[in-house]
């Protein structure tokens, strides 16, 4: 019979060693990663006292995490919002609110303009729960209001700016209307990312971590802060009930990453409305929009809501250029998706973005075989520039 003799002063030793901490008053610059699943009490009493909500602490990290936690005050503190719930990625993020805000006979206004992943959500999951839909134009805001007052939103879901034609909502005016029917304003703030478009009244906004909070590329993650209590406290009831929860390596990472994020964010911005200066001024394409260009459609609304105009670029080429072959000869932009990123990248806009979406709601919003979307990185926009170029004389 084997002698299991060490195991026993294995196990003795481990449950008997307490867990390695910093001194008090010497504390790490950075703090640790936490990846236990499970966290312990000496006593019962403390347990029951975490479970009436008398004292913090953790239990299981599905529920709650030191890492996960201090991502979400961070983001909270950011936003200026009441609470944020962390999910695996960023369209989780949307589906979250989405059904945990949604009950059967409730109704929901979309954008036509929504990122297709969202759109194919509500399409394939919130309609077939008995949720009323409809769907408005960002460029006919009128009509948006109107069908608000008739329509009465449960909730009202949209971006701004919208992905991947960089149209403006104007968030004021869309606030007041919903909210004087009793509904509530969901946001993808993504593109303008956390330092902008948090104190117009909306009532939750979402992020895709995987964008500027990461800003490499390699981590996946999203949020939803909301500014109503009895919201949050909804959601984050959803999400733990269904296992929607970050891992707490991942959300030390981002917490990690957005101690850059202000001056990669700024450095980008920069950059692209440089850029799209310098595109527009080539003559080179039939059109070149930034929220920050006058020449943007909505360029007043924009200086109005906005802070900067965000590292987004969206063009398209003038009669007779293909776009696969102008994309195919291009050197420092990489053909991907995603933004935010220190890597400068070039999307088709009907390729990546236009699946969805019907002959005639692509006209509308904006979406064809000549517009393309640039996400700027950190890369020297001059050089950038001499990219577009040698690809479109070539």
């Amino acid at each position: 019979m084997s002698d299991f003799s060490w195991v026993k002063r294995q196990q003795q030793v481990l449950s008997s060693s307490e867990p390695v901490a910093v001194p008090e008053g010497n504390h790490a610059v950075f703090p640790p990663l936490v990846d236990s699943v499970k966290f312990s009490f000496k006593r019962t009493a403390e347990a029951e006292k975490l479970f009436r909500g008398e004292r913090d602490g953790f239990m299981y990290s599905r529920v709650g995490n030191p890492n996960s936690k201090q991502l979400e005050d961070l983001l909270s503190a950011l936003i200026g919002g009441q609470g944020t719930v962390l999910t695996p990625n960023g369209i989780s993020a949307i589906g979250l609110v989405l059904h945990a805000s949604l009950k059967p006979g409730d109704r929901l206004l979309a954008f036509e303009e929504l990122y297709a992943p969202s759109k194919r959500l509500i399409w394939d999951y919130i309609l077939p729960k008995g949720v009323e839909v409809r769907w408005v134009n960002a460029d006919r805001l009128d009509q948006a209001v109107a069908v608000v007052r008739d329509f009465k939103p449960t909730i009202c879901l949209f971006e701004s700016p919208t992905n991947p034609q960089l149209k403006i909502v104007d968030i004021n005016r869309l606030v007041e209307s919903v909210h004087a029917v009793g509904g509530k304003l969901v946001m993808d703030n993504t593109f303008a990312s956390f330092h902008q478009q948090n104190d117009l009244g909306v009532d939750v906004i979402v992020h895709s971590l995987t964008k500027f909070a990461c800003g490499y590329g390699d981590a996946f993650g999203g949020s939803a802060t909301f500014f109503d209590q009895g919201l949050f406290q909804e959601n984050s009831k959803y999400a733990r009930s269904h296992g929607l929860c970050l891992e707490p390596a991942v959300a030390r990472s981002f917490v990690k990453s957005l101690k850059s994020y202000p001056l990669r964010y700024q450095r980008a911005a920069q950059s692209a409305h440089y850029l799209a200066a310098k595109m527009e001024e080539a003559g080179l394409f039939q059109f070149v929009h930034y929220p920050f260009m006058p020449s943007h459609p909505q360029y007043q609304l924009a200086q109005l809501q906005m802070k900067d105009g965000g590292s987004v670029i969206s063009a398209r080429l003038l009669d007779g250029q293909v776009l696969y072959d102008f994309i195919d000869r291009l050197e420092l932009f990489e053909l991907s998706p995603s933004l935010g990123s220190v890597d400068s990248l070039i999307a088709p806009t009907e390729l990546f973005y236009g699946s969805g979406f019907t002959s005639q709601e692509k006209r509308r919003v904006g979406i064809d075989s000549q517009t393309f979307r640039l996400s700027v990185g950190l890369q020297d926009p001059d050089d950038l520039m001499e990219d577009l170029k040698r690809a479109l004389q070539a």
